[in-house]
């Protein structure tokens, strides 16, 4: 509330005069008895007595200081006088911090009420919101399918183990994250024995597939197939975590009688071999075409024949090989073992 302060003359001497507001009804002042020099401010006498007054925040604190005009003797003087009253303050502050830190000695999440000085040196009480976010320290498991990529910080992931990454949460704090990923292997390798395509046991599921069409095969869910014709197959493998992988074709070539009665009349010689051998043909029909699979119906080699029907194969490793010669519709296979 405003105050009345003015000069009057008391016991013929020109006074600072203050009349303190005590009303509670900001809109009906009511002043108390007057004050003759209150608060320290300077007191008029026979050799000093004031003439004028102003208030004015001469230093830039905030406060309003005194200057006066008096008169002292027979000369004429400003004097100023500083405000040094303290006005008490008060100030709320809403703090967060992660866990671990420290803000001006409080740790934990609460309300603080402090007694600080402010920029006047003068008491200010601050009442302190402060709310301390946790740090994370958590182990985490991931579970992806073999050929998946887990994308973890900064760091790209393909292979099972226990990595290690700093995030940030949702309010910037750090927090270790402990990865336990676990990635899921299939093995979709299939085994050709004659005509019977067989792959590994254990698994949720098993869908055989023709290659050529790319259509599954009805009723063929089990580890082992036996195709009824000669083609290229394959097996689709789901585990029970859901995973899926699916196998390489794998060529069968299925013998019919009168394929048995041509692959009688077809001989490959010497066997075993170094790789030096002679083909034999008294089928009276012409060779189309003459390769070598692995028995896992993979395409090891395509041989150019030669007028003597005698072969020379370098770079293949020593192993149970069949040699697939085409007469017309009829592929007649025949084993071939290399040492």
């Amino acid at each position: 509330d405003m105050d009345a302060i003015s000069l009057a003359t008391r016991n013929e001497i020109f006074s600072l005069v203050v009349k303190e507001n005590i009303s509670d009804n900001i809109h009906k002042p009511s002043f108390a008895q007057e004050k003759v020099s209150p608060y320290n401010m300077p007191v008029a006498t026979e050799e000093l007595q004031f003439l004028d007054f102003s208030l004015v925040d001469i230093d830039g604190d905030t406060d309003l200081d005194l200057f006066t005009l008096a008169i002292g003797g027979e000369a004429f003087q400003i004097d100023y006088y500083e405000n040094i009253q303290c006005v008490e303050s008060r100030e709320e502050l809403f703090i967060d911090i992660c866990e671990g830190s420290v803000y001006e000695g409080y740790s934990q999440s609460g309300v603080y009420i402090d007694t600080v000085q402010n920029s006047q040196d003068c008491d200010s009480i601050r009442t302190l919101n402060l709310t301390v976010h946790p740090v994370y320290d958590q182990t985490q498991r991931y579970m992806k399918c073999d050929g998946d990529t887990l994308y973890l910080g900064d760091q790209v992931i393909t292979s099972s183990g226990n990595y290690l990454t700093t995030l940030k949460s949702i309010m910037g704090c750090d927090s270790t994250i402990t990865a336990n990923v676990t990635f899921y292997l299939i093995d979709a390798s299939v085994t050709l024995d004659e005509n019977e395509l067989s792959t590994v046991q254990g698994y949720e599921t098993y869908q055989w597939i023709n290659c050529t069409t790319g259509e599954d095969i009805t009723g063929q869910t089990s580890e082992i197939f036996t195709p009824e014709q000669t083609g290229s197959y394959a097996v689709r493998i789901t585990t029970a975590t859901g995973c899926i992988k699916t196998s390489d074709c794998i060529e069968v070539v299925v013998s019919s009688i009168e394929q048995q009665i041509l692959s009688s009349k077809i001989e490959v010689y010497p066997n075993p071999t170094n790789g030096q051998f002679l083909l034999k043909n008294s089928t009276g029909k012409k060779i189309d075409r003459f390769r070598i699979i692995d028995f896992n119906g993979r395409n090891i080699k395509d041989l150019l024949f030669p007028k003597n029907l005698q072969f020379t194969i370098e770079g293949i490793v020593p192993g149970c090989y069949l040699v697939l010669v085409t007469l017309g519709d009829y592929v007649i296979p025949k084993k071939l073992i290399i040492i």
